[in-house]
């Protein structure tokens, strides 16, 4: 099996969801960068990545078996990441973790994979941890990958992608 080659966005981590923090003016949600001098309270929001094919040439909403397939594997993993950026095998009662990861699902720019953490908020550390498991199993994948944060405006109520056999999922 060749090995595939994920591009990830330099901003898949900074553009996710929303940060509150403590500035001169008080406590702000802010998207993107903080301001100079800001202290960051928290990260909120549910963090969501979309993978596009960049190669091999697909037509368009055509998904290769083995991308679709690596994704379903790295949604198995991603419910095990907990807010310090641990992957655990099963993440402590209480203990900050996604309580349902959606995908990969169909969407005009890629499949796009959602991580519910009812509320609870997310860290640097997990953010990370989900970028290098997404990458990770992408990269076991014969094409070539572009790992990006969600839009928020992207639909995220699209069908799931779904393997041609069901016994191919297991593999």
């Amino acid at each position: 099996m060749t090995m595939g080659q994920v591009t990830v966005a330099n901003d898949v981590v900074d553009a996710q969801g929303y940060k509150l923090a403590l500035t001169r003016d008080g406590v702000q949600e802010i998207q993107g960068d903080l301001p100079r001098g800001a202290d960051l309270l928290m990260w909120g929001g549910e963090p969501a990545f979309v993978v596009a094919v960049l190669e091999p040439a697909v037509a368009p909403g055509a998904v290769p078996e083995d991308v679709g397939l690596a994704l379903h594997r790295a949604v198995d993993r991603l419910y095990d990441v907990t807010r310090s950026g641990e992957e655990v095998d099963h993440p402590a009662l209480g203990e900050v973790s996604a309580e349902w990861v959606h995908g990969p699902a169909l969407t005009e720019l890629g499949l796009l994979v959602s991580v519910d953490l009812d509320g609870a908020g997310f860290s640097m550390a997990m953010l990370e941890t989900m970028v290098r498991i997404l990458t990770e199993e992408l990269a076991t994948a014969d094409a070539h990958t572009y790992l990006f944060a969600a839009p928020l405006d992207l639909d995220r109520h699209t069908p799931l992608w779904e393997p041609r056999t069901t016994s191919e999922r297991s593999e």
